[in-house]
């Protein structure tokens, strides 16, 4: 019992770190984008948007969750809830 508790606990320590840094990167594309390339923002929080995603998802895959299914499965089904 104590081992699962341990063990959610570092999945969440994990998968809150990823989301972080996801939504730190997220915003530091939205705002060199707008900043520096007078980019419109609707057109830099979708670029942004993309790049967090992959962020994420490669976060959580590799680190968080060490996903050992294909990428061709899992990917979709991440984007699906992303975009949800």
């Amino acid at each position: 019992m104590n081992l699962l508790i341990n063990r959610t606990h570092k999945e969440f320590s994990r998968f809150l770190f990823v989301g972080l840094s996801a939504t730190l990167v997220h915003f530091c594309v939205v705002t060199s984008l707008y900043s520096f390339f007078s980019v419109t923002i609707l057109m830099a929080n979708g670029m942004a948007f993309s790049i967090a995603v992959v962020v994420s998802y490669l976060g959580n895959y590799h680190w968080t969750f060490r996903a050992q299914s294909r990428h061709r499965s899992t990917f979709p089904r991440f984007i699906g809830i992303a975009l949800f």
